[in-house]
């Protein structure tokens, strides 16, 4: 997993993570966030997923302008239902039911979509260009 991830699961710069990886002087409030991110980690392997570190990073399936991935969730204490999705007993629309009722309402008003020059760019959503 990237230091930038892991430092925003566990709350504290990346610079503090390489502080802590030379010096081990992390407050235990700290090793106690990492420890359980290696055991969540540790979880995901048992559920058939090859590369947990790729997979807190990959993008989950929702409707069109919704983006949310599992290290989100995680961060949103999510745990639980994150190994449920893993095991494949519920959706990513299920946990976010769960943890936030009005997801559907928060919908970005800005759209990606293909240029005629090829490249990808942005509007605001349902406009003609």
């Amino acid at each position: 997993m990237a230091w930038t991830g892991i430092a925003r699961l566990a709350g504290v710069s990346v610079s503090a993570l390489r502080k802590w990886r030379t010096s081990g002087s992390a407050s235990a409030e700290h090793r106690l966030a990492l420890a359980r991110l290696a055991a969540f980690l540790d979880l995901l392997s048992e559920y058939a997923i090859e590369d947990p570190a790729q997979w807190m990073e990959m993008r989950l399936p929702l409707p069109t302008g919704y983006l949310i991935r599992p290290i989100d969730l995680y961060r949103r204490g999510a745990v639980s239902g994150l190994l449920e999705y893993a095991s494949a007993r519920c959706t990513a629309e299920q946990i976010l039911d769960q943890i936030d009722a009005d997801w559907r309402d928060a919908r970005s008003e800005f759209e990606t979509y293909d240029a005629p020059d090829g490249a990808k760019a942005i509007r605001i959503r349902g406009s003609a260009g």
